[in-house]
């Protein structure tokens, strides 16, 4: 199986609401990280440079297996 990086950034406004985006999806680990390093300083992240998320993910693999 083959696993893929998803980049995301999340924070909790001030009205309690989480802010999420997500990024992208990339081959590597490296590849998440380097997005990261490109947009920490951009608009929308630099603020809340800590919320950036690297999760990795199995191809044709079932990644939620329980209830909502």
């Amino acid at each position: 199986m083959e696993d893929v990086f998803l980049l995301k950034h999340s924070y909790r406004k001030q009205s309690g609401l989480d802010e999420v985006k997500r990024i992208g999806v990339y081959a590597t680990e490296a590849d998440a990280r380097a997005a990261i390093d490109r947009l920490q300083g951009q608009e929308g992240f630099r603020d809340h440079r800590y919320g950036f998320i690297v999760q990795r993910y199995m191809v044709d693999s079932d990644n939620w297996t329980d209830g909502y």
